[in-house]
């Protein structure tokens, strides 16, 4: 299970999930938000931390990738976008283990 984080809201993408979730509330495409990535529960064994981190916003505008403190988590911020398209972010960690993971999540673009 990996966890993305805006606002304070908690959008889970499940263990074993085959396709990128939707998140549940849109951005404006004049807004900007930074999004986390947590990615405590896949880094097995406890010990293990993210490497290195690539973001790719499928069309929308991203800046500001890092990984934060612990490293077990990453962020980025997101802006821009089209009124009514949802775009496919996907996030690519290394570990120290040697693992290489992708998560996605699929974020709608909705004038507010």
């Amino acid at each position: 299970m990996t966890t993305v984080i805006v606002a304070g809201e908690n959008h889970t993408i499940p263990a074993g999930t085959t396709g990128p979730i939707k998140v549940r509330y849109p951005q404006d495409p004049g807004g900007s938000a930074t999004w986390t990535m947590d990615w405590t529960p896949y880094l097995k064994p406890a010990g293990d931390t993210i490497v290195s981190s690539e973001w790719d916003g499928g069309g929308l505008t991203v800046g500001s990738p890092t990984i934060l403190a612990g490293a077990r988590q990453t962020s980025l911020r997101i802006s821009g976008g089209s009124d009514g398209i949802d775009y496919t972010v996907k996030n690519t960690i290394a570990t120290a283990g040697g693992d290489t993971v992708v998560r996605s999540f699929i974020l709608p673009i909705c004038k507010r």
